[in-house]
């Protein structure tokens, strides 16, 4: 049972992220006048860079395991903090996600039922997070 919620949270995480990948605010939605927009950059290329490799250069990998049973967690969260760059774990709980300037980041790891979990990445390539299950009780 538990396998069949991770992996429905897997899916809608999946779909949410893909959804967010394709619409008009995203970043990389489509250019109408693209030939008016490469003058406008050709014009500015001094004053910014676009370039995504000049943005995001180290890739940071890992796990997200839950902490008791060291299995791996099927859809967690895991952000640059105060960012909205994020990456969701794959089947394998794997998850891999460019940052830039990675060695003054902080990445959060967070899932469903679980505690939030935050990790400085420091000159670390591989980031492995530990979820324990949020044990609170309800009052009856």
């Amino acid at each position: 049972m538990k396998q069949i919620i991770l992996f429905i949270v897997f899916i809608f995480t999946t779909m949410m992220c893909a959804f967010a990948q394709n619409s008009n605010s995203s970043p990389t939605a489509k250019i109408k006048n693209k030939k008016k927009s490469e003058q406008i950059l050709e014009n500015n290329k001094d004053q910014f860079s676009i370039s995504p490799n000049g943005i995001f250069k180290d890739v940071i990998k890992g796990i997200v395991y839950d902490a008791k049973t060291k299995e791996p967690l099927i859809g967690a969260n895991v952000i640059e903090y105060g960012t909205a760059n994020a990456a969701v774990t794959d089947i394998d709980g794997q998850y891999k996600i460019k940052v830039s300037n990675a060695s003054q980041k902080i990445l959060v790891a967070s899932y469903v039922g679980y505690v939030t979990q935050t990790k400085k990445i420091g000159g670390l390539e591989v980031v492995n997070f530990f979820l324990e299950e949020y044990q609170q009780t309800l009052d009856k």
